[in-house]
């Protein structure tokens, strides 16, 4: 199964004196960023998304890449729900992970440390549980100049994976060619992406949902954090969906 994972801070230039994200609600996370901008006006425009994004599915397109007629579309604000989207599938999966952060693991074994997956050891968990058999990592070209300085796949030998999943990194996605997606993973990311880019966000995934030829969610919903939208059906209904929640 093809799986295409999307962090929305891709279009966002990570900055090496702001590494200090932490899992929050979204009323935290967006707090913190107008506390930031507060004391650094600059980082509206240093920190502003990419609109290169608005053409990313038709650029994939182009490249020959395909997308299952029974696709599901699942938006969330965190990379951590990403974990559970995954094993509700039940199946191997082959992932395709844009973004500025490779979310294996950073510093600690997720799986020794905790049960529960975050932002940043979700796909570090499903290598481990073997679900994940092969793994493509898409960078922006802006990683070129700031690494990460985390092992970038698991065959470093300070990463004791028992089970090592077939990987490259790319500094670009203009090599994902002639993939047929059977689902799509969505995430606004908001302790990288500052809220003032969530226009562009929302501009984001409704487009990407029309150049699917999927319904066109309310993401607006998204941005009012005291609305949720329950669970909806799994991949393996006929009928595609497209799931959006708050956090």
């Amino acid at each position: 199964m093809n799986i295409l994972s999307i962090d929305f801070d891709y279009w966002v230039v990570q900055l090496p004196h702001l590494i200090d994200c932490n899992e929050g609600s979204y009323t935290q996370l967006n707090t913190h960023w107008w506390n930031r901008l507060e004391g650094d006006p600059s980082l509206r425009k240093s920190l502003k998304a990419d609109e290169s994004c608005l053409s990313f599915i038709d650029t994939l397109k182009k490249q020959g890449c395909r997308f299952n007629l029974q696709c599901p579309i699942v938006i969330r604000d965190s990379h951590k729900h990403a974990y559970k989207f995954c094993r509700k599938l039940n199946e191997p999966i082959k992932l395709w992970n844009v973004d500025n952060h490779h979310d294996i693991c950073y510093g600690y074994r997720p799986w020794e440390k905790s049960k529960q997956p975050c932002c940043g050891t979700w796909i570090g968990m499903l290598i481990r549980q073997k679900q994940i058999i092969s793994l493509s990592q898409h960078y922006p070209s802006s990683r070129l100049d700031f690494p990460e300085h985390e092992p970038v796949l698991p065959k470093y030998s300070e990463i004791e994976f028992e089970y090592e999943a077939v990987s490259e990194t790319r500094f670009t996605t203009s090599n994902i060619t002639d993939v047929t997606f059977d689902g799509v993973y969505i995430c606004r990311s908001g302790g990288w992406n500052p809220p003032w880019n969530d226009p562009l966000f929302v501009s984001f995934v409704k487009q990407t949902c029309q150049q699917l030829g999927q319904e066109i969610p309310d993401v607006d919903r998204m941005m009012r954090p005291q609305t949720r939208v329950p669970e909806q059906s799994t991949h393996r209904d006929r009928t595609p969906t497209t799931e959006t929640i708050g956090q």
